[in-house]
Parts: structure tokens; sequence; C-alpha cells
């Protein structure tokens, strides 16, 4: 019960800054995510931050950078880098291509793909 009561305090109290986004201009972003998360079965509290530079053009390709960080333990546990392309005319269509780094920059995936959306 200890636990359940520490996530939830956890989860309110980085609700209300949870979360951060500075526009850097000319489609320049930068974003930050901090997740707090309890997991009853295994009682296991967590708390991880994403932080992601991105960069968007005029034509519908967004390109991203983002690391992934364990919060209390403070370790680098890897990066994903990835483009998405969605055709002007064709909103709910998405491909994107992303490769996904271990915390040694080494390669673990490259996943290519096509959402719908609708």
């Amino acid at each position: 019960m200890k636990n359940v009561l520490l996530a939830t305090a956890a989860v309110l109290a980085l609700s209300a800054g949870s979360a951060a986004a500075v526009d850097l201009g000319n489609g320049l972003a930068w974003d930050t995510t901090v997740t707090a998360a309890y997991e009853t079965k295994s009682e296991d509290f967590s708390l991880g931050m994403e932080s992601e530079v991105n960069y968007t053009l005029d034509n519908g390709v967004f390109i991203y950078a983002t690391a992934f960080f364990d919060v209390e333990d403070p370790t680098f546990l890897g990066s994903e880098i990835g483009i998405e392309y969605t055709p002007p005319q064709m909103d709910v269509v998405t491909l994107s291509a992303f490769v996904e780094l271990d915390e040694d920059f080494n390669d673990t995936a490259a996943t290519v793909q096509a959402e719908l959306s609708f």
C-alpha cells in the first residue's frame, strides 16, 4: 500500500510539469516528457524521461532524435532517430523509418512502416 501511495503522489506531483515543449523557431522544437509508473503485480515503481529534438519541413517531412533516460537510477537507456512523411493531399497516411540505438549507440532495430489513420 505504501508503494501505491508513493506512486500516486509522484504521478500527481509530476503531472503538473511532466511535459515541456519549446519551439526553437524555423521548424525546430525540443520536447521533454517525464513518466512515472507503478506496476501493481510486481510492485515496481519506475520514473523515466524522454527528450526529443525535432525538425518539421514545410513539405510534410518530420525528422527527430529522441533520448531515453531512467530518472531513478540516472542512466541513459538509448535513443531513436527517425523520419516521418505525411503527403500533403493524403494526411491519413504517414510513412516512417527509424533506427533504435542502445546505451552504447549500437543499432538494435531498424523499422520502416506505413500508418493509416481514420
